[in-house]
């Protein structure tokens, strides 16, 4: 299976670590951006966080998983909302 998803990632991912990729595309999208858009620059991300997921044992996913969670939310509670 990570061999499958590791095929459908592309070339090998150098990118910023997650959720910075989540936070962009919410960025973007609360912006007015496409959803459409945001979603096909964040597969590689995602892709690669799956992949990272899946190859740690349960600590390090608990960890993983309540880092991105506290990163995100701090950056959005953070983010000006925009007045629809």
């Amino acid at each position: 299976m990570r061999a499958t998803l590791r095929g459908l990632a592309g070339p090998p991912y150098t990118h910023d670590p997650w959720p910075g990729p989540l936070i962009h595309a919410w960025r973007d999208v609360a912006a007015g951006g496409s959803p459409t858009t945001a979603a096909t620059r964040l597969w590689p991300h995602y892709l690669d966080r799956v992949h990272t997921y899946l190859a740690s044992n349960h600590r390090q996913r608990l960890a993983m998983l309540n880092e991105a969670h506290a990163t995100f939310t701090a950056t959005v509670a953070a983010t000006p909302q925009p007045v629809r």
